[in-house]
């Protein structure tokens, strides 16, 4: 009986480390991705003056403008480059999908991941 109480133990345990380390691995994919469609968006910029227009959810269809193409696979985030505020300011954010949408992680429900005009990536919420 001993035996089973500390596998039992054991096994909570490694589970919750399990799981911190996976949410840690999806959110160094989204990294990698919003750096990905960074270097796009700067590529656009230098090749046309001007950053390219607004696009939702990059992650589902690409975005063929700017050379970027999803990854293989259900995206856990939705991908889109935005304009925020009075000012054209560049955003590109990585949102946790909605419930019931292909790929909806409820370890990452309220993570929203940022990368600005100087590739600096941040989370924005959640963590």
């Amino acid at each position: 009986m001993i035996v089973v109480v500390i596998i039992g133990i054991l096994a909570a345990l490694a589970i919750n480390r399990y799981s911190r380390a996976a949410k840690k691995a999806k959110i160094a994919e989204a990294r990698i991705v919003l750096k990905n469609i960074w270097t796009c968006c700067q590529t656009y910029y230098n090749e046309h003056g001007k950053y390219p227009p607004r696009r939702n959810d990059i992650g589902r269809d690409g975005y063929p403008e700017i050379g970027f193409s999803p990854l293989s696979g259900v995206s856990r985030f939705k991908y889109e480059f935005k304009e925020e505020g009075r000012e054209s300011v560049f955003i590109i954010k990585a949102k946790c999908k909605k419930k019931g949408a292909p790929g909806y992680d409820p370890t990452l429900e309220h993570i929203e991941l940022r990368c600005n005009e100087a590739g600096d990536i941040w989370v924005h919420k959640g963590g």
